[in-house]
């Protein structure tokens, strides 16, 4: 399945990954005890967003791949040179997940930089996908995600106001294989010399309500705000 927002592993134990078996180095050591210290936990997902179960993902990647704003004709990157940190809560065989992507920057305008080029890109995911697919029956499975984005009226703890991405599907016939797309809803904020991804994934054929969005959006002024604390 392709997903229109930043993708985290979903495992079923916590583990770190990447450069986590590097020679230690100051800097690498200071970026995971602040990933340890400041991202979300269990007890801080709004119960508006649904049971998440007990199993959780965490991955730590230095140096990163650029993080992935969404899929159109081509990849669109959030911008500079950071260390990624994505934790994740959801339950197995449900695809209802609660996940935060950190991207941490040496230096606060570095930050700032990205956060200003990101909000700027984001508008790029702006439209319609659609993916139909022949069963073997003869019958055709049709999805699509329509892509909209967004700024929220009231600014983070870190300064400047947090952008969206909201991906809503609608789907006909019956799926079998192929491509299938999912609704979704992420918020972006700055805080510092962070940038601050929280993404919600409802279950499979639901969209998100104005509820859920809003509680994602408290969420992520919360998760924002430890990073300035």
């Amino acid at each position: 399945m392709k997903r229109a927002m930043l993708v985290v592993p979903l495992v079923t134990s916590l583990m770190l990954f990447g450069a986590a078996f590097a020679p230690a180095q100051a800097s690498f050591q200071d970026d995971v005890i602040n990933a340890a210290t400041n991202m979300i936990e269990r007890s801080d997902v709004p119960k508006a967003l649904g049971t998440m179960g007990k199993s959780t993902g965490f991955t730590f990647e230095q140096p990163q791949p650029q993080a992935i704003l969404c899929f159109k004709a081509e990849e669109i990157l959030i911008t500079g040179k950071y260390s990624q940190q994505a934790i994740a809560f959801f339950s197995l065989g449900n695809s209802n997940t609660v996940a935060q992507n950190i991207m941490q920057f040496k230096r606060p305008k570095a930050a700032a930089k990205s956060f200003a080029q990101l909000a700027k890109d984001i508008r790029k995911c702006n439209g319609t996908q659609t993916n139909s697919t022949q069963n073997t029956d003869g019958s055709t499975f049709t999805t699509s995600q329509v892509n909209s984005t967004g700024t929220l009226k009231t600014a983070s703890a870190g300064g400047g106001k947090p952008v969206f991405l909201l991906n809503s599907v609608s789907t006909s016939g019956q799926y079998e294989s192929g491509q299938r797309f999912d609704a979704g809803y992420t918020v972006y904020s700055l805080a510092k010399n962070v940038i601050s991804a929280i993404t919600h994934q409802p279950k499979i054929g639901v969209n998100l309500t104005n509820k859920t969005q809003k509680a994602v959006d408290q969420l992520s002024m919360k998760a924002a705000a430890r990073w300035v604390s």
